[in-house]
């Protein structure tokens, strides 16, 4: 799963989404397929990745919000395909703000599975405060699902990517996955 930043056909997404493809393809919500798809972003310490599509379609960017200011108790709305299952919505509370493994993440109810990873957790006013990414204690817990805060997808995202790629071509700065 992704979701649009802007008309220029930046999408975000999770890291381990991408990591390792030798190509890319992105299904549109209409169930299109954009014409070509390069990475501009691999950010393996912070699971996130962004794409550049290009697609004669016209693109609807979804608004950022301020995950500074995401509080415990509020709703929380998951867009994704888990499982495969396309264009499923979730709701839940944030229910905790939480510090792992030295990054913030935000926990939610909103119920998470495999194919959710790298779509917008939304609040009560439309904007996204989240990147949705892991379930933590598949078979022993409930609920307890995590999303990368949406200001630390704000913090890479750019006019310009000169490091821009295609998929499976080695990274241009010599860096390795984080840029």
């Amino acid at each position: 799963t992704g979701f649009v930043l802007d008309a220029r056909g930046v999408v975000a997404t999770n890291h381990h989404v991408i990591d390792g493809a030798r190509s890319g393809r992105v299904k549109l919500l209409d169930g299109s397929y954009a014409d070509s798809v390069e990475l501009l972003v691999d950010d393996a310490a912070d699971d996130l990745a962004l794409l550049q599509i290009v697609t004669t379609h016209v693109l609807h960017a979804v608004r950022l919000g301020d995950s500074d200011r995401v509080e415990v108790g509020e709703r929380a709305v998951v867009i994704g395909n888990p499982l495969g299952l396309e264009h499923t919505l979730s709701d839940g509370l944030v229910s905790a703000r939480r510090r792992i493994e030295s990054h913030n993440m935000i926990q939610m109810t909103a119920p998470v599975s495999p194919g959710n990873s790298g779509g917008p957790v939304f609040d009560r006013r439309g904007e996204v405060i989240g990147v949705t990414t892991a379930v933590i204690g598949l078979g022993y817990g409930q609920n307890l699902n995590l999303a990368v805060p949406v200001n630390v997808l704000r913090a890479i995202v750019r006019d310009e990517y000169p490091d821009r790629r295609a998929f499976g071509a080695p990274t241009p700065s010599g860096r390795g996955g984080h840029w």
